[in-house]
């Protein structure tokens, strides 16, 4: 039994020893027939690898916008990964934002006091946005802002030049609130926007096209007639980076209340919700008024009468009506 098994064992000794140069001519063999297969493999592969780094960065450098610094490093070391796959070296490691991630308020009411300029508001936003956000909102420039109108509907125009939207900056960072001045049966009213999105377009009606900017339109609605004036707030991430006032005709002083407080200030109503000016939280939180009809309120502003809600609001009939009444105001 032991020399069977001798003669085995010396016999696969035998084997090992033939087998590699049996296996180099055949691995040679397969490495020429490999080489012009995987050279075509890489060829094609690699603006395939380089686009998702690409895109991989440009993930990265908009988490970092937002300040979430960790997920961006996860997808920085992805990132490298593949450009390794390519033989490119890296710097080795994600930067980091020192900034804390700040969740952008979902409503902000539309300031009463002066209109700030782009300095003072800048200066503010530096506190509030991480780096990213505020190298960006720097480079922001907003131009003609105004009201304008088609097919019954009435709606806000604004230019915004010095950033595209690239991946990293995008249009849907930026949000506005506008106050409007009304007058009906010589009455003056104001009422509020909800916080709107700004709607890329090509073009606005009179205006050239913008080179390295973009037109933006908001706020379409139906109004019983064309406001007197409108004041208008951009934020980024939701961080007031801009104001500004349209007038339609004149100095908007002239509308201003007693002379002293301008148009737009708000007045106290003794606790009660104005219906015209009270944010989406107010409606929500202090009315118990369901989401659906909030939004549906928002939009069809203004309201003259209180009255108004039962007929022109989704969702709020005259049983909810009796609740609010009492807590509603509309001046």
């Amino acid at each position: 039994m032991r020399r069977v098994v001798t003669v085995v064992l010396l016999g696969a000794a035998v084997r090992i020893q033939a087998d590699p140069r049996e296996m180099d001519v055949i691995r040679e063999k397969f490495k020429r027939l490999e080489a012009p297969i995987r050279r075509e493999m890489d060829a094609r592969l690699k603006p395939l690898r380089q686009a998702y780094a690409n895109e991989l960065e440009v993930c990265a450098k908009r988490l970092e916008l937002e300040g979430r610094a960790d997920e961006a490093a996860d997808v920085r070391r992805e990132r490298a990964k593949v450009l390794d796959e390519e033989g490119v070296r890296t710097c080795g490691g994600a930067e980091r934002s020192d900034a804390a991630v700040r969740e952008a308020p979902r409503q902000l009411p539309v300031a009463v006091e002066r209109i700030k300029t782009r300095e003072e508001l800048l200066a503010a936003a530096k506190t509030k946005l991480n780096a990213g956000q505020y190298a960006l909102a720097e480079r922001m420039f907003f131009k003609n802002f105004a009201l304008d109108s088609a097919r019954g509907e009435g709606y806000c125009r604004l230019g915004c030049a010095g950033v595209k939207e690239d991946g990293v900056f995008r249009n849907s960072d930026l949000t506005a609130e506008v106050r409007y001045l009304v007058v009906l049966e010589g009455a003056p009213l104001i009422f509020d926007s909800a916080v709107e999105l700004l709607a890329p377009v090509e073009r606005v009606r009179g205006m050239a096209v913008m080179p390295g900017g973009t037109w933006f339109e908001f706020d379409r609605r139906a109004l019983p007639s064309k406001p007197l004036a409108a004041r208008c707030r951009i934020y980024y991430f939701g961080v007031a980076v801009f104001e500004t006032e349209w007038v339609r005709s004149g100095d908007s002083s002239r509308y201003d209340q007693a002379g002293k407080r301008p148009w737009w200030q708000d007045r106290n109503y003794g606790g009660l919700v104005n219906l015209n000016t009270a944010t989406a939280q107010e409606l929500s939180m202090e009315l118990g008024i369901k989401a659906a009809s909030v939004t549906d309120l928002l939009k069809k502003r203004p309201f003259f009468t209180k009255e108004e809600i039962v007929k022109r609001v989704t969702g709020i009939g005259k049983k909810t009506y009796e609740l609010l009444e009492e807590k509603i105001c509309v001046r």
